[in-house]
């Protein structure tokens, strides 16, 4: 096999020259292949670590503690991955642990009164789809508690892509 390679590449009665700069190209692509392999681990959020593990919880919206260990701080962002995300139980179980089991929550999709021509009544209580409140995507949360920066923030959490979320306060 090797008379079929160009002389550059051959090792046998090389000189020191071209045998460094073989060599020097075999440590390169040695050191692709290690670096590599530590990639696969890193790109799984089971077997990342350090640097990787910290971009996996800026990824899900969780910070590292100072001092926290790669074990714990894998835990909380999977705990994150592991809520249920954007279901209406969800959502109000979210609320009530946040404001207090006596909240009330009223949960309106608007999509529910788009004005649809083949079903709708068109002289009934349905709206023309619109940009900002009457379409698809659209949950307006009514609570009776104030609205809390914290509140929102979890909320933003669990809510899905392309979701706009509106929480109204209605004492």
């Amino acid at each position: 096999m090797l008379k079929y390679l160009r002389s550059i590449f051959k090792r046998v009665d090389a000189n020191k020259d071209h045998q460094a700069v073989l060599d020097a190209l075999d440590q390169a692509l040695q050191n692709i292949k290690v670096a590599s392999e530590e990639l696969k681990k890193e790109l799984s959020i089971l077997t990342a670590s350090g640097l990787w593990l910290d971009k996996w919880g800026e990824w899900f919206g969780v910070s590292r503690k100072p001092s926290e260990t790669d074990d714990d701080f894998r835990e909380r962002i999977l705990d994150v991955l592991r809520q249920d995300r954007l279901t209406i139980p969800a959502i109000i179980e979210l609320i009530k642990k946040v404001l207090g089991d006596d909240t009330a929550i009223d949960i309106y999709e608007p999509y529910k009164n788009i004005f649809r021509w083949n079903i709708s009544a068109y002289s009934g209580e349905d709206k023309y789809q619109d940009n900002e409140y009457y379409r698809t995507g659209v949950i307006d949360i009514k609570i009776n508690k104030p609205v809390t920066e914290e509140l929102l923030a979890l909320i933003n959490l669990i809510r899905a892509a392309g979701t706009r979320i509106l929480v109204t306060y209605e004492p």
